[in-house]
C-alpha cells in the first residue's frame, strides 16, 4: 500500500509539473523577444504602405503597437509595427527593410508592462 501511495505522490507531481507548464505565458512573453517566429502569412500592398498578416494575434497578448522583426534565412530584413490584433492573427505595417514575403519568419519584441 505505502508504495502504491508513493507512486500516486509522484505521478501527481509530474502531472502538477506538467500543467504549470501548459499554463505558461507565451514564450514572447517571458523574454525580451520572441523565441519561435510566427510566420508571415499575407502580404498586401495599400499605396505606399505594405502590410503583412501574421499569424498570431490577440489570444496570445499580442497587441497594437508591438515591435516585429521579420527575418529571412536568419538575416534581419524589415521592420514592422503591429496596427491591428485580433484573437487568431494580427496587422501589421511594415517600416523599413526589404520586401517581405509569405512565410517570412516574424520576432515579436516585447513590450514593456505599465
Amino acid at each position: 500500500m505505502a508504495v502504491s501511495g508513493r507512486g500516486f505522490f509522484a505521478f501527481a507531481a509530474a502531472l502538477a509539473a506538467a500543467g504549470a507548464v501548459s499554463a505558461a505565458e507565451p514564450d514572447w512573453q517571458l523574454t525580451g523577444y520572441s523565441n519561435r517566429p510566427s510566420a508571415v502569412r499575407e502580404v498586401a500592398k495599400e499605396g505606399d504602405a505594405v502590410l503583412i498578416k501574421i499569424d498570431t494575434g490577440s489570444a496570445s497578448r499580442l497587441a497594437t503597437g508591438s515591435v516585429c522583426y521579420i527575418y529571412r534565412s536568419k538575416a534581419l530584413i524589415a521592420q514592422a509595427v503591429v496596427v491591428e490584433a485580433k484573437r487568431e492573427a494580427s496587422v501589421a505595417k511594415v517600416l523599413s527593410g526589404a520586401e517581405v514575403l509569405s512565410g517570412d519568419e516574424v520576432y515579436i519584441k516585447r513590450q514593456p508592462d505599465l
